[in-house]
C-alpha cells in the first residue's frame, strides 16, 4: 500500500523525464518495497525554482532537490528503515538523474489505523 509523492524542481531535464517517470518510480519502489502489481502509488508533483528556496542560500542552478514523501501501512525497524531509505533514494536519484545528496526522504507516521481506502479503515 505504500503511497509515495514525490516533488521536483521543474526544469528541462526533469522535462525530458517528465513522461514516464512516475511510472519508472512506482515501479523500482514495489521492488524495493515488496509490494504487488498496483499496490506502490507514485505521484510527481513539479514546481517552479521561484516557489523554492533555501534559508541564508541561493540555491545554484543545477541544484534541484527531490523530495520523497512515504506513506506505508507500518513503518520498518531502524535498521531496516536506514538501509530502505538509502535504496529509495538512490533509485530515484538514478531516475531523475540527480545526485543522491539532493534526494531527501520523508516517511509519515504508519497509516495503519488512520487511512481508508474506499471507506474501509485499514487496521
Amino acid at each position: 500500500m505504500p503511497i509515495v509523492d514525490i516533488e521536483l524542481l521543474q526544469d528541462e531535464a526533469h522535462a525530458a523525464l517528465a513522461e514516464d517517470l512516475p511510472q519508472r518510480i512506482a515501479d523500482g519502489l514495489s521492488e524495493i518495497f515488496q509490494s504487488q502489481p498496483a499496490q506502490t502509488w507514485v505521484k510527481v508533483h513539479y514546481h517552479q525554482r521561484a516557489h523554492y528556496a533555501e534559508n541564508h542560500s541561493i540555491l545554484p542552478f543545477e541544484t534541484n532537490p527531490v523530495m520523497v514523501k512515504v506513506l506505508k501501512n507500518q513503518i520498518p525497524e531502524l535498521h531496516a528503515l536506514k538501509e530502505e531509505a538509502r535504496r529509495v533514494a538512490e533509485m530515484v536519484a538514478g531516475i531523475c538523474s540527480c545526485p543522491v545528496a539532493n534526494v531527501h526522504v520523508l516517511y509519515e507516521p504508519q497509516g495503519l489505523g488512520r487511512i481508508a481506502f474506499g471507506g474501509e479503515l485499514r487496521t
